[in-house]
């Protein structure tokens, strides 16, 4: 099995360190996906293996040596598929032998004849840093090859023909230093033991890791200062450690990349350099790169100098997100489309494109928490929430210990699969989440249950989907998902979502468009759904999200669904129906916010798109193919609607209803 399908079941597990993890998460992973079982085993049992192994008992130096030695044979092996180079399996050889040489040691008469695995690895890295290896048994000799690249703390120890130590501007080495915001230099001096250094022992740890990685080139060594940021172009300072490292040696400034093409005076070093040379030729006698013969030539280039030259124009074209009619369709009947995937496009149709239709999506490695993730917290409340309230509609009374009982269950199903970080933080954020529970139950009064997670549009659960008739005779058909459906004490239907935490994007909503823009549809599209299931013509049906959390600024902020709100969700679907239907994506930052944009702060692609994307997409704003776009744009320009999403601390309907 490929290393990085080991690395990807094991970060699908939720392993993070320690044997037991090992166990225990693939075990329970194995359970939870059985289509992922074989790999899961055989990945357990490899761990336990090298475990066991690993383990070995109080032995000498000379029983110390086969142990190591034997690792390496089981676990290197170099005879796998594809086998290894012939440097490769010399190097495995030679460090073979370096460790059974150290078996000579037991014959020291002062030798210990245990010894421990401390000594026995400083004794081996010793050893190998003392030793050369030699190639001189490989076809023509040689002294090997290769590139190392790692960060400059791990070169210590090792020895280069030539390093470069590249990225030498101050604002990275040794960077802003801001002071820790958990341990501040103030706590930090009063440690005693030293484990926790201050900003000038981190900066002077850093300094040495660079002189450290410096000096472990034996016949050249280069460093590199960059002269600007190339995301952001602004000039870079060199790093105030480049002039002590730089010793008598003059600093002299490098031409660009394209600059040292037009004056080198050698021969070029490769066919790339080659072609690049001969187009700065042909541009530089005035002719237009597109017809150069190397152009002409190769079909990527030619792509390539097409796209550069339509993103820079002002037409909306297929290189900036334009993929023509029928790529995706969100009218396909067969296939109802969810709120989440609307909004999305309304946020950005680029982020539509790359998450939705392309399906790409950042792999979430575990990691070694120190509280609970935002997310893994959510899930739990709604978790909980959804059991309790399917035991009342089933006749179970209301109950605060029943709701406490089944949050027991849940938090501790979290904690055994290591899901809510450190212990002291996890009692923190435990009492936190039973005090929420607390405050629902106290806030949940005397309405009656009549539905959780109604799902809609879904082949599980077999009920029709929501269909939104649009203006020019097409529907659009949603599937989804409502937290839960109530009959209020007036008889009017409460459709409730329920948000953790702060949710400051919906506290800021205005009372101009409670859709805001198309970035908010599940209250509506939840509204209709309550409607269509349990409501009757001309019923009022609220719908609401319902602030489970001691940070809201609000019990809940809802709307109550009539004709105009009704008929301003069509309008608006329809407008993002018809962006997505004729395949036009483009990018759309918003506003500046420091480094970035207001739509790519938390965006997984901010890395994917240009520095230049505000620019660029000022420059195509208003082209014919971004027609549908700029009609959604236009929403948020429009007039008040009187259904607004309204900031309640009790629950009650908008206009006064009981």
């Amino acid at each position: 099995m490929p290393v990085s399908r080991w690395n990807a079941v094991s970060a699908a597990a939720g392993v993070v360190r320690g044997l037991g993890q090992w166990r225990q998460r693939l075990e329970r992973y194995a359970e939870r996906e059985p289509v992922e079982r074989d790999d899961a085993t055989a990945l357990a049992d490899f761990v336990e293996d090298l475990a066991a192994r690993a383990g070995a008992a109080p032995m000498g130096w000379a029983g110390r040596a086969e142990w190591a030695v034997d690792l390496l044979e089981r676990f290197l092996d170099p005879e796998s598929v594809p086998p290894w180079p012939a440097e490769q399996r010399l190097a495995l050889s030679q460090v073979a032998g370096v460790v059974r040489g150290l078996s000579e040691l037991d014959a020291v008469p002062a030798a210990s004849p245990v010894v421990d695995l401390g000594r026995f690895r400083a004794a081996v890295r010793a050893e190998l840093e003392r030793h050369h290896l030699d190639t001189t048994e490989l076809p023509g000799g040689g002294v090997g090859d290769g590139v190392f690249v790692a960060p400059f703390d791990r070169a210590r120890g090792m020895r280069f023909h030539t390093t470069v130590l590249v990225g030498l501007a101050d604002s990275l080495v040794p960077g802003r230093g801001t002071d820790d915001a958990l341990l501040p230099d103030e706590l930090r001096v009063m440690d005693a033991s030293g484990a926790l250094p201050v900003r000038a022992r981190r900066h002077e740890r850093a300094r040495l890791d660079v002189e450290a990685a410096l000096a472990a080139g034996t016949e050249r060594r280069i460093v590199l200062s960059p002269a600007v940021d190339a995301r952001t172009g602004r000039e870079q300072v060199p790093s105030r450690f480049l002039a002590a490292l730089a010793g008598s040696a003059p600093l002299r400034r490098v031409d660009s990349f394209a600059g040292s093409l037009s004056s080198a005076g050698g021969p070029a070093l490769s066919a790339g350099e080659l072609t690049l040379r001969a187009l700065g030729t042909w541009v530089s006698s005035g002719a237009d790169v597109a017809t150069s013969p190397p152009v002409l030539l190769d079909g990527a280039l030619r792509t390539g100098i097409e796209a550069v030259r339509a993103r820079a124009g002002r037409s909306f074209t297929r290189f900036d997100g334009l993929t023509g009619l029928g790529m995706v369709t969100p009218f396909d009947p067969a296939n109802p489309v969810s709120a989440t995937r609307l909004e999305t496009y309304a946020e950005c149709p680029r982020k539509f494109l790359f998450e939705r239709v392309l399906g790409i999506h950042e792999r979430v490695l575990p990691e070694d928490l120190w509280r609970i993730e935002a997310r893994n917290r959510g899930s739990l409340v709604h978790a909980v929430l959804e059991r309790y309230v399917a035991e009342r509609i089933a006749g179970a009374p209301r109950s605060l210990e029943r709701l406490l009982e089944i949050a027991d269950e849940h938090l501790d199903e979290a904690a055994a699969g290591g899901l809510v970080g450190k212990a002291l933080l996890w009692r923190i954020d435990r009492a936190a989440i039973a005090r929420d529970l607390r405050t629902f139950h106290a806030e949940e009064g005397d309405s009656i249950p009549l539905a959780v997670e109604l799902s809609f549009g879904d082949d599980e659960s077999g009920t029709a989907p929501v269909a939104v008739e649009l203006a020019d005779g097409r529907a659009v058909r949603f599937r989804g998902r409502a937290d839960r459906v109530d009959r209020g004490l007036g008889g009017e239907l409460v459709v409730s979502d329920y948000k953790t935490g702060r949710q400051t994007g919906i506290a800021k909503l205005g009372s101009a468009d409670p859709l805001d823009g198309g970035r908010r549809l599940q209250l509506p599209l939840y509204a209709l759904a309550a409607r269509q299931a349990f409501g009757g013509d001309g019923e009022p049906v609220l719908a609401r999200y319902w602030m489970v959390s001691a940070e809201r600024s609000a019990t809940y902020f809802q709307l109550e669904l009539d004709d105009r709100l009704e008929r301003h969700f069509a309008d608006v679907v329809g407008r993002i129906a018809r962006g997505i239907d004729q395949g036009c994506f483009p990018a759309i930052p918003g506003a500046a916010r420091d480094t970035t944009f207001e739509n790519c702060m938390y965006c997984d692609f901010d890395r994917v798109c240009p520095a230049t994307r505000d620019r660029q997409w000022g420059a195509k704003r208003g082209a014919p193919a971004l027609a549908p776009v700029d009609d959604l744009l236009a929403v948020e320009a429009g007039e008040p609607l009187s259904a607004s999403l309204v900031r309640t601390a009790r629950p009650g309907r908008p206009r006064g209803a009981a």
